[in-house]
């Protein structure tokens, strides 16, 4: 308790900026509009949301289908209880920072004890590029996946060490909230995650874990279905195309091994193609400084502790690959495994970076030397840390605002028409060039729509039709929007630019009725979640009833 205790004062100058009142500027400002479309869902009783209302300039999109959800789940909770928006999403922030450093100590003290697990957190938390992640580019669910991420590792290897229910359960747990956090951190780190699984089975010989170390997955994978397997087979239902073109093409995000290595520049700008960006791509000088220095170490280990010397040279050689992978040298690399090519940034390696050179500078407190000499190697690592880094960690500029200020006039446009075609359905032809209408519009004939309701994934009205009339919904068609006129389904037409669900109704009084159900697999994904999740519960119930 007295090292979390210490880790947890020594975190807060990474997120004190954030405790001030106001907001603060970042690439990704719909964290706000994400969190408070999430409220709508839930308070809809739209669970999992899946569609949100408002964004597509009020036609709404299917965002949480495919978007990573649980950054935004925790900030609904947190909203809930009665923190603003703004608040909420600084909240989960601050979380992020803290739970990343207390992961990466557990997982540090798994390998190097205490001492190395709290200098492995600190290297960790502090790193330039987790600055980056939060204060410049506002990467809620990025730095989510990072924050996650030492967990997953830390329970594989228990689970191999020691295949018992409580490390298997929790290596579920934790894998669920990765592969919830961050799609393109789950492409990167589940291959590194497999070879670590693999050098440690072959250090234990415990091949009988194997298949615990498997249900552990496939459980993690269960409880995270309900957005994992809508993200794999629904990706075909919306526009992905705009996510990997233009700006978001691979080619214009290399970094130089200036920037890498030597650059100690600081910004808030973007990433754009050459060497003129405005944000920073650092590794950080005492993260690929401390990594080469564990050179020797993995001599000396060698003769004394082997096992700890072949996790370091993995780590060495993986904070290598990945740089390389940075640079735009590998180009031929990602030309032949295109797959790589979806993560848009060559440069979302440097959570590789980070997360590899920050575990292997713990490895320093393993070696066997004077207290003076250990307490001085501590305090120069805490210091340069500080003094090198802390500076990153800081808000450009406060923004005086609140949460109906966001949410109104020009702001709340920019809100909803923000990342527009982003999950776009391919009903739509093209992303909407107004806002959509307060009620369904009448194209032909003569009708008087009254009692319009609309909820995040339904609407209502009555209609009073004097002539044979034709009806079109302010919705965007995803599978699978139903429509009922008089309580029984008809069928619609959706071929017009936006998709919009069209058709016609006779003369007299009419109730319409629309609904997005759930497609086959989300139905399956959800049974799958939810069989998982109660499987989980009765696990924890009787652990706590039989501690």
């Amino acid at each position: 308790m007295k090292w979390l205790i210490i880790l947890v004062l020594f975190s807060i100058p990474s997120f004190s900026t954030l405790l001030q009142p106001g907001y603060f500027g970042m690439h990704d400002d719909l964290q706000i509009m994400r969190i408070y479309q999430m409220d709508k869902c839930l308070r809809d009783g739209q669970i999992p949301c899946r569609f949100v209302p408002d964004m597509g300039y009020g036609f709404g999109y299917p965002l949480f289908n495919f978007y990573p959800v649980m950054p935004y789940y925790l900030g609904e909770a947190i909203h809930a209880i009665g923190f603003s928006l703004i608040w909420s999403v600084k909240i989960v922030f601050i979380l992020s920072f803290l739970v990343s450093a207390i992961t990466m100590f557990f997982l540090g003290r798994f390998l190097w004890g205490s001492l190395g697990g709290l200098i492995s957190a600190l290297f960790y938390l502090y790193a330039p590029y987790h600055a980056v992640d939060v204060y410049v580019r506002g990467a809620m669910s990025e730095s989510w996946s990072i924050a996650w991420t030492p967990a997953v590792f830390l329970f594989i290897a228990r689970v191999i060490q020691k295949p018992e229910l409580k490390n298997i359960t929790l290596l579920a747990i934790f894998s669920a909230l990765f592969l919830m956090s961050h799609n393109p951190m789950a492409l990167i780190f589940t291959p590194i995650m497999g070879v670590w699984a693999l050098i440690h089975l072959w250090q234990t010989k415990n091949l009988e874990s194997i298949p615990r170390l498997i249900i552990g997955g496939l459980w993690g994978l269960g409880i995270a279905s309900f957005f994992t397997l809508p993200v794999l087979v629904e990706g075909k239902l919306v526009h992905l195309e705009t996510l990997f073109i233009g700006y978001f093409n691979y080619l214009a995000h290399f970094v130089s091994l200036h920037q890498m290595f030597i650059s100690t520049f600081w910004g808030y700008g973007g990433s754009v193609w050459g060497i003129g960006d405005g944000m920073s791509f650092q590794i950080g000088w005492l993260h690929w400084g401390g990594l080469l220095f564990t050179i020797p170490l993995i001599i000396i280990f060698w003769k004394t502790q082997r096992e700890k010397s072949i996790v370091l040279i993995f780590l060495f050689l993986i904070f290598w690959a990945s740089a390389f992978l940075i640079h735009p040298r590998s180009n031929p690399i990602w030309e032949k495994i295109t797959i790589l090519q979806t993560l848009q940034f060559p440069w979302r390696f440097l959570s590789v970076t980070i997360f590899v050179s920050s575990l292997s500078i713990g490895s320093f407190f393993v070696l066997d030397m004077r207290k003076k000499l250990l307490l001085a190697l501590v305090m120069v690592s805490m210091v340069g840390l500080f003094v090198v880094y802390q500076s990153y960690f800081t808000i450009e500029k406060v923004v005086p605002l609140t949460d109906k200020e966001k949410l109104s006039g020009a702001l709340w446009d920019l809100q909803r028409t923000a990342g527009i075609f982003d999950y776009l359905p391919k009903t739509a032809k093209f992303p909407p060039g107004g806002p959509a209408p307060e009620t369904i519009e009448v194209l032909k004939g003569e009708a008087q729509v009254s009692n319009f309701k609309k909820g995040t994934n339904w609407l209502y009205a009555d209609v009073s039709v004097s002539n044979d009339a034709t009806l079109r919904l302010p919705i965007i068609d995803f599978p699978k929007w139903k429509v009922f006129v008089n309580g029984k389904e008809i069928k619609f037409d959706n071929e017009n630019d936006l998709g919009q669900p069209t058709f016609g109704v006779y003369s007299g009084k009419h109730t319409i009725f629309a609904k997005l159900y759930n497609t086959p697999i989300r139905i399956f994904a959800n049974i799958i979640s939810l069989a998982s999740l109660i499987i989980l519960i009765m696990v924890l119930f009787k652990k706590w009833k039989n501690p």
